[in-house]
């Protein structure tokens, strides 16, 4: 293990477009997706994720979105992170619990990256291939899509994919606590309630 595959793209793809595929589909019996709910404020937001992503380049089509609590992980602080290329990351870090060390390698109690989230370069339309039969299923009655990925064999770091309606990006999350932690922060993100003097300075 080196470090939580993040999604990608190589810019070959003729993708269709996922909106105009979801047009005509029945979107009345799926849940409401968690980031409908209340908005939280700036200051109530990580000053490094509004610092990640007031940077990112696809900022303006990539909105911030954010734990509203941390679950297993409470007290992990946040900082921008690296590892994505073209958008924007944070990774959270508490001593003594799993995560990512320094040289890559994952570590059992280091505390380093123990969590992270990320809103990639990747466009949602590259997900859904060249025909309306590989759009990603919706997972919520707002039309996101949601996958979560199980850790491998050996491993302990989980992951999940997310698309929210109204964003051309795929946001990830990824936990080295493991899938029920992964799922924990993908049911409390919420949206960030943007002012205009929003203040990113790290803190």
């Amino acid at each position: 293990m080196t470090e939580p595959a993040l999604a990608m793209s190589t810019g070959d793809e003729q993708p269709v477009q996922i909106h105009d595929a979801l047009a005509n589909v029945d979107l009345s019996g799926l849940p409401s997706a968690p980031w409908e709910a209340e908005p939280v404020q700036t200051d109530e937001v990580p000053g490094a994720l509004l610092r990640a992503w007031s940077i990112a380049d696809n900022r303006g089509e990539c909105a911030p979105i954010v734990p509203a609590a941390m679950g297993a992980a409470e007290g992990a602080h946040a900082r921008v992170s690296e590892m994505v290329e073209g958008g924007w990351a944070v990774e959270y870090d508490h001593r003594g619990l799993p995560g990512l060390a320094a040289n890559g390698n994952a570590c059992a109690n280091c505390g380093r990256g123990v969590f992270g989230i990320a809103g990639t370069a990747m466009s949602p339309d590259t997900l859904a291939g060249e025909s309306t039969l590989d759009v990603p299923e919706p997972s919520f009655a707002d039309g996101s899509h949601l996958e979560v990925e199980a850790p491998a064999d050996g491993e302990t770091v989980a992951a999940a994919m997310i698309t929210l309606r109204g964003q051309g990006c795929v946001y990830q999350v990824w936990s080295f606590l493991g899938e029920d932690h992964v799922r924990e922060l993908v049911d409390g993100l919420r949206r960030v309630e943007m002012r205009e003097d929003t203040s990113v300075a790290v803190r």
